[in-house]
């Protein structure tokens, strides 16, 4: 299924996406107006306090953002612009590279972890104390949100919670991010490593975490490696819902063995010895080179 407006160049196509990119925050904010208050009443929805301690408010908005800024614009895009070959979305996909793409990104949470660690050593000069301040708070004001969004025993609410943040980001996001912008900035500098590399840079700035913004980038680069080596959109698909997953998984872990403690407070006591980094760094480029040429090959046999 190729886009009616093709033909028209990258740079139209990029202009074309910021476009919907910025419909899909006015729908968005329409969108969770009239829904929010319809369910919740307008006085839920004119006290931003009773919202954000609202988890089921909370997941109705955090559905609406997704949709009206991941998925619609996305899918605009593609039906206007993008030929949906390029992402394989619609074609088979050798499982063996899905499998090794998960299996990577289990080995990933090793690397992970320390870039977190080192993320937060961080510190920015003296006169941009305030901003390290206002970092630091943001940080701890998302976290605050996530628990509430998260912390429930009901099994129902734990299934929506898993739709919401583990299904709904690997399809919406990797749509937008490696299925999109990686692949037009790829054809647009002819440089895949570039688009990589500015794709990841985007991908964690656009969470607004910065202090998680070096394993956010890492994990960036390692999905867009996965879909560049791989041809299909379904390996980093399939890498970021594990990702994903594992974090909810351990979530509910922490708090079920811990209910007296907040899982998601930052604690680097147990973190993974250098050798097993640098062990998880090998095997992780192994995978990789081992995609990359077992998929060239396969298209080039096709």
């Amino acid at each position: 299924m190729q886009g009616k407006y093709s033909q028209f160049s990258t740079t139209k196509q990029l202009l074309f996406l910021v476009l919907f990119l910025s419909l899909g925050i006015v729908v968005t904010v329409i969108l969770t107006g009239i829904i929010i208050s319809s369910f919740f009443g307008s006085e839920v929805l004119a006290n931003s306090t009773a919202l954000m301690s609202d988890g089921h408010a909370m997941r109705v908005m955090q559905i609406i953002q997704t949709f009206g800024f991941l998925f619609l614009p996305s899918a605009m895009f593609f039906w206007l612009f993008a030929d949906i070959k390029d992402i394989k979305l619609f074609d088979s996909t050798n499982s063996r590279y899905v499998i090794i793409s998960i299996a990577l990104m289990l080995f990933a949470q090793l690397i992970i972890s320390w870039l977190a660690y080192v993320n937060y050593q961080l510190v920015l000069p003296e006169y941009m104390a305030g901003i390290q301040k206002w970092m630091v708070q943001s940080e701890k004001e998302m976290a605050e949100l996530t628990f509430i969004f998260l912390d429930t025993k009901h099994i129902p609410t734990i299934a929506l919670n898993v739709f919401i943040m583990v299904l709904m980001p690997a399809v919406c996001e990797e749509l937008l991010f490696r299925g999109i912008i990686q692949n037009k900035l790829t054809r647009w500098w002819n440089n895949p490593h570039l688009a990589i590399l500015f794709t990841a840079i985007l991908f964690s700035a656009i969470h607004m975490q910065f202090l998680t913004f070096l394993p956010r980038f890492f994990l960036g680069g390692l999905l867009g490696y996965l879909f560049y080596y791989g041809n299909s959109i379904w390996l980093p698909m399939a890498a970021h819902f594990t990702n994903n997953l594992g974090a909810l998984v351990l979530f509910y872990y922490m708090r079920y063995q811990h209910p007296d403690k907040n899982p998601l407070d930052v604690d680097f006591t147990d973190l993974p010895s250098w050798w097993l980094v640098v062990a998880a760094t090998i095997i992780l480029v192994a995978g990789l080179i081992y995609i990359k040429r077992n998929s060239n090959e396969e298209l080039v046999v096709g």
